[in-house]
């Protein structure tokens, strides 16, 4: 975000707080006569107090008046508490504290079940598996949580211990994990042939790092077509969703960024890069949002790309974060430099204070300014039109074939072990009718009776291994049903190949 500049003379940067918050913090102390708002707010506070069965302290009660206040603005605005900000942050980092599992969000009467270990996480160095089931956190109950509240008993900081109770099968038993700093890919990559496919879920911190590994992927492999799937990705950092582009558009604007407030400068981003010669099918969808609008959008404006699938969400507006000052910092610093400022960035900008953490109460996030693109279209609620309509993809067999890599392995593998290749397998053989279960990294008896059936079928040797004959059979039954179920998927191939081997 631009820092802001100051005329003396101005007051408007205040409409993204003192103006919005003063019915909610203290009545500031500069003023010489009260201000009614702010009184009557004070007054209904200590009402609540004194009335109601249970009771909220003064911070609890500004905390929640303050959500109010934004969350009524628009759908995007909104203020978060200290825990909120925390757990905000570190999704849109791809980084936090924890034990590196994905937790089903369904509720199960025995306790939180694992739906994916994550590789090389703390997890799985544990020994914790896919499909166990989670029934206690340091004695903590984690029976009929939802998958957020038991991640919260889950976490912690890195290097601390949590011990978990695990209940695999008939068996009941601890483990005891070791916290680390785990990082969630926002990328995912592959060759499909000659063409490379790009998939981004969502735009954090790490997002540009990954496409830049795969970008040089492609271009060892003399690949010059592009799959990018932006397919159900909500949006997150702005810079990131620029930085992406700067890699694969050709010279000219990405993105215009129009702020209300004449305190925050307006911003223009381009990009001054030779042309990388990259020709790109983008794949939206209606849940194609905000930042990933900016992509998709900028590449349809340079016409190096086309849009492939359903209109985007429109998500034309940006939102602007400020940290704001708990009502006794918000006084103590009033009192000192007889100013009314309510934010961390105020405060640093306009009189050098750094305001310590334990000073700010939670993070407000406003809607503060519009977008247009490239060739200056808004989208605010109108969403970008592909290129070429197609119906969206389906899932098979409860598998959503989109989401599955090909299988990959080293060694021959057998009934017994465990490895990220079964997953895989079990994905495309629970797709093809012949794996019913849940997909894990387990090698069972189930997963070898599936390979069986599999084998048979294809008039491979029956051996209920995975071996490399069975590998490149899995894998062209993967590509055959990602053309027949995601018909995006297979209008991109098409389109794509129209241009020959570029």
């Amino acid at each position: 975000m631009t820092k802001p500049k100051r005329n003396p003379d101005s007051r408007a940067l205040r409409i993204c707080a003192a103006f919005l918050l003063s019915a909610a913090l203290l009545a500031s102390p500069l003023r010489t006569s009260a201000s009614w708002p702010g009184d009557y707010v004070e007054s209904v506070k200590s009402f609540i107090q004194e009335m109601h069965i249970e009771g909220k302290t003064d911070e609890q009660l500004t905390v929640d008046a303050l959500k109010g206040m934004f969350s009524g603005l628009d759908d995007y605005s909104a203020f978060m508490d200290r825990e909120e900000t925390k757990a905000y942050e570190e999704s849109l980092s791809g980084q936090f504290s924890g034990i590196g599992v994905s937790l089903d969000s369904t509720l199960s009467k025995e306790g939180i079940v694992i739906s994916s270990v994550f590789s090389e996480s703390p997890a799985e160095a544990a020994g914790l598996q896919d499909g166990d089931i989670l029934t206690k956190a340091d004695e903590k109950s984690l029976v009929g949580l939802s998958g957020a509240d038991a991640a919260k008993l889950i976490r912690g900081v890195a290097g601390t211990a949590v011990t978990l109770q695990v209940k695999r099968g008939v068996r009941v038993f601890p483990v005891v994990v070791v916290r680390g700093e785990i990082r969630i890919d926002t990328v995912t990559s592959r060759r499909d042939g000659q063409v490379g496919y790009l998939r981004i879920t969502q735009f954090s911190d790490s997002t540009v790092a990954g496409v830049e590994t795969a970008l040089e992927a492609f271009r060892k492999a003399g690949v010059k077509k592009i799959i990018l799937d932006l397919r159900d990705n909500p949006g997150g950092y702005v810079g990131s969703a620029v930085d992406v582009a700067r890699k694969l558009l050709p010279p000219g604007r990405i993105v215009s960024l129009d702020y209300r407030s004449e305190q925050m400068q307006d911003v223009h981003y381009s990009t001054s890069s030779p042309d990388p010669g990259w020709l790109i099918a983008v794949l939206v969808n209606e849940n194609t949002a905000s930042a990933a609008e900016i992509l998709a959008g900028a590449i349809q404006d340079a016409e190096n790309g086309y849009l492939i699938g359903k209109k985007t969400f429109g998500k034309g507006v940006v939102q602007s974060m400020f940290m704001l000052l708990t009502p006794e910092a918000y006084k103590k610093y009033g009192d000192q430099y007889q100013d009314t400022l309510v934010t961390d960035l105020e405060w640093s900008s306009y009189h050098g204070v750094a305001v310590r953490t334990d000073e700010l109460l939670g993070l407000a996030k406003i809607t503060s300014g519009s977008y247009l693109t490239r060739n200056g279209r808004a989208i605010h609620k109108v969403g970008l039109i592909p290129t070429s309509a197609a119906e969206n993809r389906v899932s098979v067999n409860d598998v959503d074939i989109s989401l599955v890599d090909p299988v990959s392995f080293t060694t021959v593998l057998k009934e017994g072990e465990y490895a990220q290749a079964v997953r895989q397998a079990e994905s495309i053989l629970k797709a093809g009718g012949y794996f019913k279960g849940i997909p894990d990294r387990q090698f069972g008896k189930d997963t070898s009776d599936a390979l069986k059936m599999y084998q048979k079928a294809l008039k491979i040797k029956v051996s209920g291994l995975l071996d490399s004959r069975t590998d490149d059979a899995l894998n062209g039954t993967l590509a055959s049903l990602r053309l027949r179920n995601d018909p995006q998927y297979k209008l991109a191939q098409s389109t794509l190949g129209f241009f020959g081997n570029r």
